[in-house]
């Protein structure tokens, strides 16, 4: 066999192998996900951690579902998040598809008595991801609420969650915890 020949050889079978089985060793498997099913749910809607909607947005998108964590909102921010998730990143709160359904299901006062404070909050709505959403289009997850479970305030402070103070945060510990029973 000649250089020429094995110059081809290289080119025509080597090469083309090489990349298909680079692609197959940095494939990624994606976890699948578990399917929600609203039958199997007393209200009929699906309850989901934040930790879920965090670490596999992609599972529940454009999904009608109940979730709960932390909210505060103030001046160009309204942020749902989780204290002692693993995954990070925040959830943009949108009430604009609120207000039609207000009358049927809201707690308390609402999404109003939340501005400017730190709040425990349950929900239900619709999730999106894919970024884009919120202030300067910067937050990727969006939970477009349609009807609020609770609100309990928790801070009359909208600060980042590291500002706040550890008593502050033992109260939100607690609030989950029991939120994590009821829901």
């Amino acid at each position: 066999m000649g250089r020429k020949s094995i110059a081809i050889f290289l080119l025509v079978i080597a090469c083309p192998m090489s990349t298909v089985l680079g692609q197959e060793l940095n494939r990624t498997e994606e976890k699948p996900c578990t399917p929600i099913s609203a039958l199997a749910y007393e209200d009929g809607v699906p309850t989901v951690t934040l930790e879920s909607l965090l670490s596999e947005p992609q599972c529940y998108e454009g999904k009608f579902i109940r979730t709960y964590g932390f909210f505060r909102s103030g001046d160009e921010i309204s942020e749902l998040y989780c204290l002692d998730c693993k995954s990070s990143g925040l959830i943009w709160l949108d009430f604009e598809e609120f207000y039609p359904a207000n009358k049927r299901c809201v707690a308390g006062g609402g999404n109003k008595d939340a501005f400017g404070k730190t709040v425990g909050f349950a929900a239900l709505g619709v999730f999106r991801t894919g970024g884009g959403f919120g202030h300067l289009n910067a937050p990727r997850h969006k939970f477009s609420v349609i009807c609020i479970d609770e609100v309990t305030v928790l801070a009359k402070d909208w600060s980042v969650p590291q500002s706040l103070p550890e008593k502050t945060h033992r109260q939100m510990r607690d609030w989950y915890k029991k939120a994590s029973e009821k829901y």
